[in-house]
């Protein structure tokens, strides 16, 4: 690679102008990403023209790290309740440092909350501010209209598998045109522990007052008693069979009103039309 950009000196940079000279859009267009092996170098190759660039990068995996220890952090406070105990565990011990309450200050004035109201007049904005000290007022007068912007295009995002089933292909088009971008599938991750189905029981508890509610997962049981519910209030007697009849009547019903009915005993006769 030259080292034309390590020596150059600004100062020495000079204006020139072009005289009639045509300058070309260029379109740059981002195409595949794929990981490359650790330890290589990351790469850019343009398959597209001068003027249409199809860019596609090469990343390198990065290699594989030292399994990190999370630190944890514990704050209580000490025996003389005289302040905390900070406790700090990381990968190379525990760590401990002593924080003390600090002094009680004097005891500040008496808090003012400040009103704040906004009131239009025409098109003439005031806001009023009210704290302690005094009453401040500023005016704001409506700004002229703007002009009428054209009319925006919402763009549309679509994601799709690719033909070789390794990634996805992110669609976005919008008032320029279409843009794609491939999303390589990542790395396939270590399979994981089997499953386990927890499993539900309930029955009821030994005084008879409730249920019991068993869960079991691979943590282990979960119990949770769930007592009966207050007896409700008994409620009004219904409207039953009314009182009367003979051996052997029938209960008719004189109309379509409920309970308008009557007991009647059917002769040969009547029990002939049912």
């Amino acid at each position: 690679m030259s080292n034309y950009y390590d020596t150059f000196d600004p100062e020495d940079a000079v204006t020139m102008e072009v005289p009639n000279a045509v300058f070309k859009q260029a379109i740059v267009e981002v195409g595949e990403t794929t990981t490359g092996e650790p330890g290589t170098d990351a790469a850019v190759d343009n398959t597209g023209t001068e003027t249409h660039a199809v860019l596609h990068f090469t990343i390198p995996r990065g290699a594989k790290g030292e399994n990190g220890v999370s630190p944890t952090v514990t704050i209580i406070r000490n025996q003389g309740d005289t302040g905390y105990l900070l406790t700090i565990t990381d990968a190379e011990g525990v760590h401990t440092a002593e924080i003390q309450d600090g002094q009680a200050g004097a005891r500040g004035e008496d808090g003012f909350s400040p009103t704040v109201s906004v009131s239009k007049s025409g098109t003439t904005t005031t806001i009023t501010i009210t704290d302690k000290t005094s009453e401040h007022t500023a005016t704001i007068e409506d700004g002229e209209p703007g002009l009428k912007g054209d009319d925006g295009v919402s763009p549309t995002v679509t994601i799709a598998r690719n033909q070789e089933d390794t990634g996805n292909i992110l669609t976005i088009t919008d008032g320029t045109g279409a843009h794609t971008a491939t999303i390589p599938d990542g790395a396939k991750g270590p399979k994981g522990d089997a499953g386990v189905s927890p499993s539900v029981t309930i029955i009821r508890n030994q005084a008879d007052t409730g249920y019991v509610l068993t869960i079991t997962d691979a943590t282990g049981a979960y119990t949770a008693n769930i007592p009966d519910g207050a007896t409700g209030q008994q409620g009004p007697a219904g409207q039953g069979v009314p009182a009367g009849g003979a051996t052997g009547a029938f209960l008719v019903k004189n109309s379509g009103t409920d309970y308008d009915t009557t007991w009647q005993t059917l002769n040969n006769a009547d029990a002939t039309g049912y």
